[in-house]
């Protein structure tokens, strides 16, 4: 049945002298989560999971304090376990799009990233020093000299063959042909279809044999440019390897890396950051 209320009844008045504090600033937040003993017990039984591939998911409104609860038990379990070390990516210079992860002591993250900031600023500086110095360039051109000379001399080689049998090596649309000689000059069409059927045979059985002896001789001019191109590169690596090594030497003696020893139970997450933020959000 409705009833009528008094005045006075319809706001509760507190005795300020009950309580220890002057404001609401004074007072400290309360450990526990009032009214979510199920959400609490199923974080305390996440966060005591220690095998991999396990994950807790907070759900609920905004405002209910879902960000609050789940620092505070996090910071109540790490308050009594060692301090994690620091795990970092980095690229993987065979598959960019699956990094590297790396293992270092607690706080060293943020110092190996700032060397490696450093690393890349002397490895520019020290390798624009050493590919434009005179040392370098003349080895570079000892080695071009080198291996063009070997070309050269396997032309010669089989130019002058040509020349002894009777033939000059000329440059055409579809390649290097022997063009038969006549006093020192290139026979013409009408000229060589001008001699006697033998003297046509003779020509074109000696040109068939050297065309074929052409084209190995242009294909081994090709393999030592292709050699000159492999050492060239090698020469590229040593000078680069020797500009860094000084620095690449402070690092790793700065620094012991350690590989991830759970790798390869969490070969996907370890390898795709993105992978392991799912579910945290």
């Amino acid at each position: 049945m409705p009833r009528e209320i008094a005045v006075e009844k319809l706001r509760r008045i507190c005795d300020p002298e009950k309580h220890d504090c002057n404001t609401t600033a004074d007072l400290k937040a309360a450990k526990a989560i009032i009214g979510q003993d199920r959400a609490a017990h199923s974080m305390q039984f996440g966060l005591g999971i220690k095998a991999s591939g396990f994950n807790v998911y907070v759900a609920g409104p905004p405002g209910t304090g879902r960000a609050t609860m789940v620092e505070r038990f996090i910071e109540e379990v790490a308050r009594g376990k060692p301090v994690p070390a620091d795990w970092c990516y980095v690229n993987n210079f065979h598959d960019p799009s699956r990094p590297e992860s790396l293992s270092l002591p607690a706080g060293q993250a943020k110092q190996f990233q700032s060397d490696m900031k450093t690393l890349v600023e002397g490895a520019r500086r020290d390798l624009g020093k050493a590919f434009e110095s005179e040392e370098y360039a003349t080895k570079q051109k000892e080695t071009a000299n080198a291996f063009e000379k070997q070309a050269d001399q396997i032309i010669a080689a089989i130019t002058a063959k040509a020349q002894e049998q009777g033939f000059l090596l000329q440059q055409t649309p579809v390649g290097i042909l022997p063009i038969p000689l006549k006093k020192g000059q290139p026979l013409t069409p009408e000229e060589f279809r001008a001699l006697s059927l033998a003297e046509r045979q003779a020509i074109s059985q000696k040109q068939q044999a050297l065309q074929a002896e052409i084209e190995m001789a242009f294909r081994q001019a090709k393999n030592v440019g292709k050699k000159a191109a492999g050492e060239l590169e090698r020469l590229d690596k040593q000078v680069a390897l020797y500009a860094l090594s000084h620095l690449l030497d402070d690092l790793k003696r700065k620094y012991q890396i350690r590989p991830d020893p759970g790798k390869a139970q969490r070969n996907d997450a370890a390898r795709h950051p993105e992978d392991r933020c799912r579910g945290r959000k």
